[in-house]
């Protein structure tokens, strides 16, 4: 799994790449201090970055257009937002911006790997003292609702849990997704935990043949 650690203190991004260590012994890390730096990384590596921690005052751009940016460049990354801020408002502006998770910089070391395993698996990680006073419309299932839009159902995967689910359906194994789609090997595992949990069952076979009567699987082989 590539992650880019984006902030402009070279000791937080230091801890921040021991503490990800944790995540499991696949995990490459690249370092950015800086918007721009963050999105030549992402160009650079096309494809390949699961993951941008990203800091919100950094020199180069407005944190607001770096973010569109990074969403806008690649489909498969996942944008979480680790700051200093507590405004709700901005963490409310990141999350619509595309970001799927915010995490306090002052959270513990448990709370950030526990909240790193939700995105990565699928969700999305709101601070809990935000979601206790949240009471406008979700804006962070963006990518999610574009599939519920064009297959009418109630099933929730982001793009690149499609991208799995599509090549379970032809049998390969986590080896060969991985290989196909640029990804670590532990990574396609937590994305097919995800796809089960969402159709409620427990093996793959099962997970394709909801996902055909759902309508969101067709016959077409992946990449056709």
């Amino acid at each position: 799994m590539l992650v880019i650690v984006a902030d402009d203190h070279a000791l937080f991004r230091e801890g921040l790449r021991l503490q990800l260590q944790d995540l499991g012994d696949d995990i490459e890390v690249l370092e950015s201090g800086d918007f721009k730096r963050t999105l030549e990384l992402v160009t650079e590596r096309s494809g390949a970055v699961d993951l941008v921690l990203l800091d919100l005052d950094m020199p180069g751009m407005d944190w607001r257009q770096a973010i569109d940016d990074l969403v806008g460049r690649s489909e498969s990354v996942a944008v979480v937002v680790v700051s200093a801020t507590g405004d709700p408002e901005i963490i409310e502006e990141a999350l619509a911006k595309g970001a799927v998770g915010f995490i306090p910089k002052d959270c513990s070391g448990k709370v950030m790997l526990g909240a790193l395993k939700l995105v990565l698996s699928g969700g999305t990680y709101v601070p809990p003292a935000m979601l206790a006073n949240w009471h406008r419309p979700n804006p962070f299932t963006r990518r999610s609702a574009a599939w519920e839009n064009a297959t009418g159902s109630r099933h929730s995967l982001t793009r690149r849990q499609m991208d799995v689910l599509s090549r379970l359906a032809v049998g390969q194994s986590n080896k060969e997704i991985a290989r196909d789609l640029g990804l670590a090997e532990g990574t396609v595992k937590l994305h097919v935990t995800s796809i089960l949990k969402s159709f409620g069952v427990s093996n793959r076979t099962q997970a394709v043949v909801a996902a055909q009567q759902a309508g969101i699987l067709t016959g077409d082989r992946p990449g056709h």
